[in-house]
């Protein structure tokens, strides 16, 4: 028996395809039908569901 890293050359780079392959799939399933964001559309989104109410600074308070 040879010891796996020297039969290596094609395997490793089939391996190699695949897990580059398998991280594409992941990104576009991810981000069309598992509900991903980018960090500006999640920013986006936060401000037009905050509106202005939340938005405005709050007055100061103080206490007596």
């Amino acid at each position: 028996m040879t010891p796996w890293m020297l039969e290596a050359g094609d395997s490793l780079k089939r391996l190699l395809q695949g897990a580059v392959a398998g991280a594409l799939v992941m990104a576009i399933v991810g981000f069309t039908w598992g509900g991903w964001k980018l960090g500006s559309t999640a920013e986006k989104v936060t401000k037009e569901r905050a509106g202005p109410t939340i938005a405005a600074p709050l007055p100061p308070t103080s206490v007596d």
